[in-house]
Parts: structure tokens; C-alpha cells; sequence
């Protein structure tokens, strides 16, 4: 693409963009009390991990405290929570992570519960994939005991010696390849999905692992590191932001011509691709929030579409808010934390936009909805380009 095409198609798409957003928020609703159904569950199984990533604060608690393992929440008290919640009635997606998920021995039986007592979910398991033989092991195990809409997600951090350096184990990233290669070819249908996080050490690695994923089949998506206690410290300089921004504007304008964007538009066919509207908008917005890290998008769905537990019970919002948790499951029942004034005076510090971040796990949700507001009725989305 030459750089006048390119200019040509931004100058073009961007301005419908960003009046597609305008009319997405302007229909957004204003949010009240009865605005917090759960859509989406993460669920932290253990923090155990085998792994140990530079950016991590988890998997230096499980070692420091190998007693924690016991506390761990049980299967059946992952149960009986779920069976005595209203609130989590119309969950369409539940996201078991970690730490390292598949050191849960019990893996099995909570994919094939969740499974049976929300058929309409799709269930996520997020793993580090660095054995192959583990994750055989489990997919096995979750196979003979259900047929779930699952998918796997997972974390690259750069090409070979880049990924183990971040990872903190050597000869990580040729296990992950290797598992990989063994999800394509045994279970073709299930969708792997990586997440770049984006460091002062690793930022060159950007887009060569973005095209890595699209060789290889996976999506992909990026996020600049949350800094976080105990771990290193991570600080950029300005070569760097303005050299991950120029990459950023790589992927952008491969989206824009690889998926004809004007030509969409032109055609009318705007309203039908609003899934290429959110991967472009987020894209820019991480440009922008690498730069001044600030809240871009004032609504925000967490506590509302998305809840989030930890091995021992504590009920949080999102990972930004881990460190609030609205109570313990273990000492009073999730509907009543859900509806409780701890969770009701969290809600208001979020929707006062008093907290920031562009992660994808709660960017994106909000995204789609601004597109579907958007969309909601004749206008700016349903036109053609003129």
C-alpha cells in the first residue's frame, strides 16, 4: 500500500468511525441499579503455575505459600456457589484461568459442570500451553465427560529466546509452538487465541508474533503491561511509544486494506461489519492509551457484564480491581455481594470514570456495544459511503 493510499483510506474510514462512536454513546443508556447482569465469569481456578513471567504477581504467591494450595475453592463448593446464584443465570461465557488452569486435577469436572448447567456458554481455558502432553491430558479427561464450546486462550511475549526470557523458563515458546501445532491438527474446530503483552524489553517483538498468529491460525490481540506489585518495574521511553505506535498503525492499515474497509462502506455493508469497527477502534484507542494512559471511553462494563473470582473465593469486578474485592463467597452468598453496598459503591467509582485501562477482556465487550448502539436503528452505520 503506498502511503497516499493508506492516508486515503484512514482519512475516508476514520471520520464515519468516529461518528459511529459518538452515536453508539449518545444511545448508550444511562446505567441504574438494575443494569449489572453477568454475561461474562472469569474464573481464577489456582494460582499455581509453572511458569514464571516477569510482569506475573501470581505465581509467586502460590510459591510463597504452598499451604494456599488447600484453600484453594473446591469443586463442589464451585458448585454450590453457581447452583445458589440467580445472577449468574444468563452467562454466556465462563473463562477458567490461573495461574497454570491445567494443574487443576479437577479441570474436568468443572468444564463438564458449567457445561451442563450453562449450555449456551462457551467455556475458555486459559493456559500457558507449554506441555503438550498436560493439555492432551486434560482435553481427553473434558471429552469423555462432555462436548463443550470450548476454546483456549494463551500469552505469547515474542519470538524464541524472547518469550522464555519474559516467560522466566527456558525452551518455553518451542513447547508452546509444539502444542499449538498439536491443538490445529487433533482438535481443528477449537479456536486458540494469544495475547501480546507489550514491554519495554519485548515491544520490537510486536509484529512479528501478530504475523506469526495469522500464520499459524490464531487470533490475536495486544495490551500495554499493568504494572503490578512485586514484580519488575517496567518504564518507557518515548523512542519506544513512538516506535510501538508505528507498528500499531501496521496492523491498522493491514485491517483496513486486507478486509476492504471503504469498499464495505461504500457498499453499505457497514452494519454488518462492526466486528472489523471494534478490532480497528481498539487498535487506535491502544495507540492513544500507550501515550497518555487515561479513560478513554467513559462506560465501562465491569461489575455489570463481568465478574470475576479468585482461588479462594473473593469476588472482584476486573483484573484492575482484584485489589477491591466486594466479598467472599465463602462468607456470604455471590447474589447478596453482587447486590450488596460494597459492590453499589464500586460501581459508582467505574462509572465516575475515577479508574483507567484498555485491556481487551473488558475494552472490547463495551466496544461491540457502542457498534450495536449504533447500529440499533436507520443512520449513520446503516448508509452506504457517500
Amino acid at each position: 500500500m503506498t502511503r497516499e493510499n493508506r492516508d486515503k483510506g484512514r482519512d475516508f474510514v476514520f471520520p464515519k468511525m468516529d461518528i459511529w462512536k459518538e452515536t453508539g454513546l449518545s444511545r448508550w443508556p444511562v446505567f441504574d441499579e438494575k443494569d449489572r447482569v453477568i454475561r461474562e465469569l472469569h474464573f481464577e481456578l489456582t494460582y499455581r503455575c509453572n511458569l514464571k513471567c516477569r510482569m506475573c504477581d501470581l505465581w509467586g504467591q502460590g510459591a510463597a505459600d504452598p499451604t494456599k494450595i488447600e484453600l484453594e475453592l473446591s469443586f463442589d463448593e464451585i458448585r454450590r456457589f453457581v447452583d445458589g446464584s440467580r445472577r449468574l443465570g444468563d452467562v454466556q461465557v465462563v473463562v477458567l484461568s490461573g495461574g497454570e488452569s491445567l494443574l487443576r486435577a479437577d479441570l474436568a469436572d468443572i468444564v463438564s459442570y458449567f457445561t451442563t448447567k450453562m449450555p449456551n456458554a462457551s467455556v475458555g481455558i486459559l493456559t500457558n500451553l507449554s506441555s503438550e502432553a498436560l493439555l492432551r491430558s486434560r482435553l481427553e479427561e473434558i471429552f469423555k465427560k462432555c462436548r463443550p464450546n470450548l476454546w483456549l486462550g494463551s500469552s505469547i511475549d515474542g519470538i524464541g529466546e524472547m518469550h522464555d526470557r519474559v516467560r522466566g523458563v527456558p525452551g518455553s515458546y518451542d513447547r508452546m509452538m509444539k502444542t499449538i501445532a498439536m491443538v490445529k491438527k487433533d482438535y481443528p474446530k477449537m479456536d486458540v487465541s494469544l495475547t501480546y503483552t507489550l514491554l519495554p524489553e519485548n515491544y520490537r517483538h510486536f509484529l512479528p508474533t501478530y504475523e506469526l498468529a495469522e500464520k499459524i491460525g490464531c487470533h490475536y490481540g495486544a495490551q500495554f503491561v499493568v504494572q503490578k506489585e512485586g514484580t519488575d518495574v517496567f518504564r518507557w521511553t518515548r523512542k519506544q511509544l513512538d516506535e510501538i505506535s508505528a507498528d500499531i498503525d501496521q496492523v491498522i492499515d493491514r485491517l483496513l486494506t486486507e478486509h476492504d474497509a471503504m469498499g464495505r462502506i461504500f457498499r453499505g455493508e457497514s452494519a454488518d461489519s462492526q466486528w472489523l469497527w471494534t478490532r480497528l477502534f481498539y487498535w487506535r484507542i491502544l495507540k492513544q492509551y500507550g501515550d497518555r494512559p487515561r479513560r478513554y471511553i467513559k462506560p465501562c462494563l465491569a461489575g455489570r457484564r463481568y465478574a470475576m473470582l479468585d482461588p479462594w473465593g473473593n469476588v472482584s469486578f476486573c483484573s484492575p480491581h482484584k485489589k477491591k474485592p466486594v466479598g467472599n463467597i465463602r462468607e456470604t452468598d455471590f447474589d447478596a455481594l453482587w447486590d450488596g453496598d460494597k459492590a453499589r459503591r464500586l460501581r459508582g467509582h467505574i462509572d465516575e470514570g475515577r479508574c483507567d485501562c484498555w485491556l481487551m477482556c473488558t475494552a472490547n465487550p463495551v466496544l461491540d456495544k457502542i457498534m450495536q448502539l449504533a447500529c440499533s436503528s436507520p443512520g449513520p452505520v446503516t448508509g452506504g459511503g457517500s
